[in-house]
């Protein structure tokens, strides 16, 4: 699936912002453990190379879906409370066979875990 995963955690992360549970505009810490080294393509950790900034959710999701950012996309993927989150969302809607497990920054640590997703 690779980056197509990406697009499931924005719709559950919208999802989740319609059921009032988490707020489009709320700050996200950007902690230093999401950064991907030693290079990942993530415009948002070009721009903070530190991490250690609170990015709003808007943002990073436009970064996800925009620009495919690895990095935005681990940090919403944990917002929205992780791939099981995600996977329950995208069966309630009728999508079969979809199954996410990994996130980028495992796919950096090891590109065969890219098959379980």
């Amino acid at each position: 699936m690779q980056s197509v995963f990406k697009l499931p955690v924005a719709i559950t992360a919208l999802h989740l912002v319609e059921e009032g549970k988490i707020m489009r505009n709320q700050p996200v810490r950007f902690l230093p453990s999401d950064r991907i080294l030693p290079r990942t393509h993530s415009p948002l950790q070009d721009k903070y190379p530190d991490g250690n900034v609170d990015i709003p959710l808007r943002e990073l999701l436009q970064l996800e879906i925009s620009e495919s950012d690895n990095v935005a996309a681990d940090i919403a993927l944990r917002t929205v409370g992780g791939p099981a989150i995600v996977n329950d969302y995208m069966e309630s809607l009728g999508v079969q066979g979809f199954h996410l497990e990994d996130d980028e920054q495992g796919l950096a640590r090891d590109v065969k875990v890219q098959y379980r997703n």
